[in-house]
């Protein structure tokens, strides 16, 4: 979905998705793990809903790209969180499920000569390269979400869809219009509304364990 939508010069639709996603996510958390939210982060999650359905209005049509990425990425993510094994052996995984299917697609392809793989020298290695630059993120992340907290990640995560909103905007030069900027704004707002949240809470969370740190070296 996101290199169709790339391809067709959607790519404003794919940066909104991965807005929307941290937030679905929160909302995954709550139907699914019985997660609890406070009222900010609920405010947060309706500011979201609110966008969609403006953009919804505005646009004509719902944003099926974003909204279907957003979730898609939210269930992996829960997939995830179920599973009992590290993030180099999980995408190992992934990969060998899908291989046989790939290349059967990529045979297919060849066959009818309607693939570029193996056609152009250029064109192969940037395919073969593709692969390496997906894994090595996915892997980093899986890392990364073992050893900082929830709301550094999360604050992390927002660097790629504002890379992929700029692209959009003012390299491939898609359309930007008042409706699409009422709901980026409010996005926004609600992420911002949520980090805040998020950092309160963990502070709030830190300071108990701080404070007996700091009882017990004064009692030794």
């Amino acid at each position: 979905m996101f290199i169709w939508a790339v391809q067709t010069g959607k790519t404003t639709q794919t940066a909104l998705g991965f807005y929307i996603f941290p937030l679905v996510a929160v909302l995954f958390g709550r139907v699914i793990f019985g997660e609890r939210l406070s009222p900010l982060r609920w405010a947060a999650v309706a500011m979201v809903g609110l966008a969609a359905l403006l953009l919804t209005y505005g646009a004509g049509t719902a944003p099926w790209i974003a909204l279907i990425l957003a979730t898609n990425f939210a269930l992996y993510g829960v997939i995830k969180k179920r599973l009992d094994m590290g993030p180099v052996v999980s995408v190992t995984a992934e990969v060998l499920i899908m291989a046989p299917v790939l290349v059967l697609i990529l045979w297919q392809s060849s066959h009818n000569s309607a693939g570029h793989f193996g056609g152009w020298n250029s064109d192969t290695a940037l395919l073969i390269f593709a692969g390496p630059l997906t894994a090595i993120p996915l892997i980093l992340f899986s890392y990364a979400t073992r050893r900082l907290t929830m709301t550094s990640t999360g604050l992390i995560s927002y660097i790629n869809p504002t890379l992929q909103f700029f692209c959009a905007v003012a390299l491939f030069m898609e359309p930007f219009t008042t409706w699409h900027g009422v709901a980026f704004a409010l996005i926004w707002a609600a992420l911002a509304l949520y980090s805040w949240a998020s950092y309160g809470a963990e502070n709030a969370a830190t300071r108990p364990a701080s404070a007996a740190s700091a009882s017990g070296t004064r009692s030794r």
